[in-house]
């Protein structure tokens, strides 16, 4: 039997997806990498620049956003 509760609105989801997003790019470093489910208005699944390249990370930064910041510098160069 199909599960007859509604699905979220995308707008309800927009909200989370942004906050998420924006902790995630306070943690990777200066560079605004990251963005929501939904920009403008619109449907954001593949996230990407203004030349249509998807968003990459170093492992650096992409460590930083696992240990939330905590890891310290000299263990990220180690780990690189």
């Amino acid at each position: 039997m199909r599960d007859a509760s509604p699905s979220p609105d995308r707008h309800e989801l927009a909200v989370p997806s942004v906050a998420i997003s924006d902790a995630r790019d306070s943690l990777d470093g200066p560079d605004d990498l990251d963005q929501g489910i939904v920009m403008d208005g619109a449907s954001n699944i593949v996230p990407t620049d203004a030349n249509g390249l998807a968003f990459s990370r170093s492992a650096e930064q992409v460590l930083n956003i696992v240990w939330i910041g905590l890891l310290p510098q000299a263990d990220l160069r180690a780990a690189g």
